[in-house]
């Protein structure tokens, strides 16, 4: 989603407007993170916008999520790159949108990832599933709701029914935060399809986030068929 009006315009007009198709692949770019605000509401609007003048209905409309990107912090930090990566995942109420996530397929020092072949993958599984209706896993889990326990927030996902598992070690890249709203490393265990999340010293937990920073290069909470889970805050 080009921020330059004019460039967007054109390529809309001559290259895209008189195309007959029966979905689309959008990979977002990076100059968006400077427009934190207004992306979820423009992002949805190029969706209705395009099949309203396509007159094609909810055609399949399937995205990549940002990959990751920059030096990896330990600390929890505000990140406009998790900003947009969150409201790419909101659009997902959007009736016939899939995402593919990517924040393990990038470069800490490359704005443009070489691993595009990730990429296609995880595309081409969600078309098969969202165009073709192949019986296909397309999706890695999703978080859906929180209940909170005592001292401990427990974690539901979607697209976990496979089972859930921490890639090579235990869970990492959870944060949590009590009443005050200042995240802290939080510790995080699979409880058959949920994740349990506490944090040392917070007895009254409010909120957790996951894979929340530019490069969430330490993030991995996948399901059993191998595909990540999408980051998110239980805030939004």
């Amino acid at each position: 989603m080009s921020v330059y009006a004019h460039r967007s315009i054109q390529q809309y007009d001559l290259s895209l407007k008189e195309i007959c198709h029966s979905g689309t692949l959008w990979y977002q770019g990076e100059s968006n993170t400077d427009y934190t605000k207004d992306y979820r509401g423009l992002f949805e609007a190029v969706i209705k916008d395009w099949r309203s003048t396509w007159n094609l209905g909810e055609f399949p409309f399937l995205y990549v999520q940002l990959a990751n990107y920059c030096p990896w912090r330990m600390e929890p930090a505000v990140s406009k790159w998790a900003e947009i990566r969150e409201a790419q995942r909101k659009a997902l109420e959007i009736p016939g949108t899939g995402m593919a996530v990517t924040y393990d397929a990038g470069e800490y020092n490359d704005i443009h990832p070489r691993d595009k072949r990730t990429v296609g993958n995880r595309l081409a599984l969600l078309a098969l599933k969202l165009v073709y209706k192949e019986n296909v896993v397309y999706s890695g889990p999703l978080y859906h709701h929180k209940e909170t326990d005592n001292d401990k927030i427990k974690l539901y996902f979607t697209h976990g029914e496979s089972g859930l598992k921490a890639k090579g070690s235990s869970l990492r890249a959870f944060t949590i935060c009590g009443e005050d709203g200042k995240y802290t490393e939080a510790e995080a265990t699979i409880e058959g399809n949920t994740v349990i999340v506490s944090g040392k010293g917070i007895t009254k937990p409010v909120n957790v986030r996951y894979a929340w920073s530019d490069n969430p290069e330490e993030a991995n909470l996948y399901n059993l068929d191998g595909l990540p889970a999408a980051p998110f805050s239980t805030e939004t």
